[in-house]
């Protein structure tokens, strides 16, 4: 939903983001293609970082605890778990330590004036991102869409890709229809794993997958260097010192990439004019058959909740109350539950 989370964003701008992250001590860094990262470009950083912070402003932080049920209490709010009890950890001989068992749970709940769910949607069960914090709204009357992976890797045609396993390119990615038409299109990097596509460049457009869809990458920038050459004529100029067909791409790509490359040609490997053209548009037009994986668990789902988001907006506006703020493991945050990871550029 872009316009809700634009609406969110113009309440919390990226200015005042920004601000508020230098003062937890996180710098961020600009990336070419727009996002913003810490400068240490690791999550776990930035992490304790705000953990610290939370420390110093005297945040009371409860691990290991399940959250069940949202329960409206005059003018706040009760919220009731599971939290889960654990043996102490044990000393092993090597001096490493082991994590004690867990033996139990028990019940406990917590008062406040306002509650946010950040806790994700459907990504990772292991880590608490299992879909259980979709209940904590819908009991309140918020409507749950139909859920779909999104922000994953593209599944394709294994021989069109074949070797390529852990190749990184700059690409511009398109993904088509089974009509030709356009359904969306990203640049970036692109990784080739082995049953598909994925880096962020292909992650932003798997939510818009469908059946019978083709991904066309166009990798002039990663062979080439530049995103709008006119690859014929940079052939031939390769051509006119190369020796052979296999040295032409030499110092440009991988030598995994010039077979890949000359595979979709179609074209056996020459230096006449017919090959190159054909090379050309294989380096332009590199195609596969793409669709989104249907059972994997690691990617987000996209959409989420959705409905009545008062008591959100009341949240963005006023933060002066005690509030609880429900996280997964992974600090997914509430653009997931929300659905509204991958939308915006």
């Amino acid at each position: 939903d872009t316009a809700f989370a634009l609406q969110a964003l113009r309440h919390m701008p990226y200015e005042s983001i920004a601000a508020f992250l230098n003062d937890c001590g996180i710098p961020l860094v600009h990336e070419d293609e727009g996002r913003m990262y810490p400068s240490s470009f690791l999550a776990a950083s930035a992490v304790d970082a705000l953990r610290l912070t939370a420390e110093r402003l005297g945040v009371d932080i409860l691990s290991n605890v399940r959250a069940e049920h949202i329960v409206r209490e005059g003018d706040g709010f009760r919220v009731e778990g599971l939290r889960a009890v654990y043996a102490p950890d044990q000393q092993l001989k090597s001096g490493r330590m082991k994590a004690g068992a867990l033996i139990g749970e028990e019940r406990c709940a917590c008062h406040a004036d306002r509650v946010i769910v950040a806790a994700g949607g459907k990504a990772s069960p292991m880590h608490g991102t299992d879909g259980t914090a979709y209940g904590l709204l819908t009991e309140h009357g918020h409507e749950l869409t139909d859920l779909k992976p999104a922000l994953c890797a593209l599944l394709t045609d294994q021989k069109a890709h074949e070797g390529l396993m852990g190749q990184r390119v700059r690409a511009r990615l398109m993904l088509r229809d089974e009509h030709g038409q356009q359904l969306s299109e990203s640049r970036g990097e692109a990784l080739f794993a082995e049953d598909g596509v994925s880096g962020i460049a292909a992650m932003q457009l798997s939510r818009f997958a469908k059946t019978g869809c083709t991904l066309v990458m166009d990798l002039r920038l990663a062979v080439t260097g530049e995103e709008g050459c006119e690859v014929l004529s940079w052939l031939e100029k390769r051509a006119a010192r190369a020796s052979n067909a296999r040295d032409l791409l030499i110092g440009a790509c991988t030598a995994q990439l010039a077979q890949a490359l000359w595979r979709m040609s179609g074209a056996k490997p020459a230096l006449n004019k017919e090959a190159l053209s054909a090379l050309a548009y294989a380096i332009e037009n590199f195609t596969v058959a793409a669709h989104r994986h249907p059972h994997r668990l690691k990617p987000r789902k996209a959409d989420g909740v959705f409905g009545p988001l008062h008591d959100l907006h009341v949240l963005i506006e006023d933060l002066r109350h005690v509030a609880v703020l429900l996280l997964d493991a992974q600090h997914r945050g509430a653009g997931a539950v929300l659905g509204v990871d991958g939308v915006l550029d």
